[in-house]
Parts: structure tokens; C-alpha cells; sequence
């Protein structure tokens, strides 16, 4: 069985876990700033889609370069070390759940390579970061450029300045200019003939609902309440109006209105 041997750093050193491969849906090195004062740390984009970062239990400060797409949600890690084929040695099951023993629980095997011993993290206790940080690419080595983990399976890299985000299936905004995605839950509702509602980002913001989805995406002045966020590539048009000029945004699944 093949997996995926991973280390993640943090403040009090270095955790070594491995993950089954046949559970990783894909990797991706993409990050979007959550809304850390209602618990989310961030997510991480992958095929269109935003998957909550969480990582292993009780790490203080944990370094996230990498993520490993699950189904419900993206495992931040420091470096993904390798890909191997192997037999883990598996930890008896009749471990109690009592007397301090809770911790082993988290792992179901161990794996011996190269001198290191890794554990086979059971992704049931996966818990979202109080306090994380991405490894910005300036901090990057040239032997760990080197050394950066190569798979077949799909790594998602992208170039924010050609990257867009749909917004409720209307309306396109340059991910660049995307500052954060929050829960819609701390949205105040007041109601105008403009608006539907404002949240107190960095400053009072109003908010338009497009359709009363879970999430709210800011941009420099506004939010956008929707359940429908996706990311896709196109092309900047521009269409002269009697008042001036529009701009959309040309994309294989249809033609989307720019907020510039």
C-alpha cells in the first residue's frame, strides 16, 4: 500500500506522520486566509474548491508549505518527504482509552524508513490550528527546492495574476483583490435598497447577499454573501457601453461580469 511520508514543524520540533495515499484526493501549495477570530485559519484551494486547513492535535505554531487534499477537508505539513510502497507495522488495537494512553490512539501503524520512524496519523483527530504559519516562498532553500516533493498525482500551481474567483455564478473578481472569506454567520442584516447587511472587517463593510450561502467574500470595500465560490482562468473583455465601458470576464463555463 502506498503512502505518503510527511513532516510538519513547529515550535517544539518536528512531527513525522504518514498518510495512505488512496485518501488524498490531490496536493496543493495554495493558501487563502481565513477569519482566525471566529476559529478558521485558512483554506486551501484545489480544484475549484475551498477545503478547511487542519493539522495534527496540539502543535504549537505548526509550519504549513503543502497540503494534502482529503475529502473534507486539507492537512497542512511542512514537506511532503516522500512517496513510498511499504507494510506499516500496526499498533495492537487494545490500547486502552484511558490512563494517559489517549494519544496512541491517533496513530494505527508506525513506518521504519531510512533510520525515521513515521506514523500512520489517523485523520479522525485532526483538529484546525490555533495558531499557524505558511512558509512564504521567500523562505524557501535552494536545497529545499531541490528536495520538493515529486509525485504522478496532480500538484496544484497557480499563478494568482492569471486566477479569478466566481462569485454566486453572477459576478468575477481577481483573486489578488480577494482579502478574505468569512462565515456568514457574523453578517448583521439591515437591510437597504443596495444592501443587504454589513460585517465589521478591519472596518464596518456592506454586504451584498446573492444567495444566502455560508460564506461572505471580501473584497476592498464590500462583501459578497454566497454559497458559490469557485476559481477559474479567462479572459479580460471589454464591451463599450452608452455610459462607458464594462468589463467581464470570458471563461469556459460562460461570461462573467469583472468587479474591478
Amino acid at each position: 500500500m502506498k503512502y505518503y511520508l510527511c513532516e510538519i514543524e513547529h515550535d517544539n520540533g518536528n512531527v513525522r506522520i504518514s498518510i495512505q495515499k488512496d485518501l488524498v484526493i490531490g496536493i496543493t501549495d495554495k493558501f487563502l486566509k481565513g477569519h482566525e477570530e471566529v476559529g478558521i485559519f485558512g483554506f486551501a484551494i484545489y480544484g475549484q474548491q475551498l477545503y478547511p486547513v487542519v493539522t495534527h492535535t496540539n502543535l504549537n505554531n505548526p509550519l504549513f508549505k503543502f497540503f494534502l487534499i482529503l475529502r473534507e477537508f486539507a492537512l497542512g505539513v511542512t514537506r511532503i518527504v516522500e512517496e513510498i510502497d511499504t507494510t506499516p507495522i500496526p499498533v495492537t488495537h487494545t490500547i486502552p482509552h484511558d490512563r494517559g494512553f489517549e494519544k496512541v490512539a491517533e496513530y494505527s501503524a508506525v513506518i521504519l524508513h531510512k533510520e525515521n520512524i513515521y506514523y500512520v496519523y489517523n485523520t479522525y483527530f485532526v483538529q484546525l490550528p490555533t495558531n499557524a504559519r505558511i512558509m512564504e516562498r521567500s523562505m524557501f532553500s535552494s536545497a529545499d527546492e531541490n528536495q520538493e516533493f515529486k509525485s504522478n498525482q496532480e500538484h496544484a500551481h497557480f499563478s494568482i495574476n492569471e486566477e479569478y474567483i466566481i462569485i454566486g455564478e453572477k459576478l468575477a473578481v481577481s483573486f489578488k483583490k480577494v482579502k478574505n472569506i468569512l462565515p456568514s454567520n457574523i453578517m448583521i442584516h439591515f437591510k437597504t435598497d443596495e444592501f443587504d447587511g454589513f460585517v465589521d472587517y478591519e472596518k464596518v463593510l456592506p454586504v451584498k447577499d446573492l444567495d444566502g450561502g455560508k460564506f461572505i467574500v471580501i473584497i476592498e470595500n464590500l462583501g459578497y454573501r454566497t454559497d458559490n465560490i469557485r476559481l477559474t482562468f479567462g479572459n479580460v473583455l471589454t464591451h463599450k457601453t452608452a455610459d462607458g465601458f464594462e468589463t467581464y470576464l470570458e471563461t469556459p463555463s460562460g461570461m462573467y461580469k469583472l468587479i474591478e
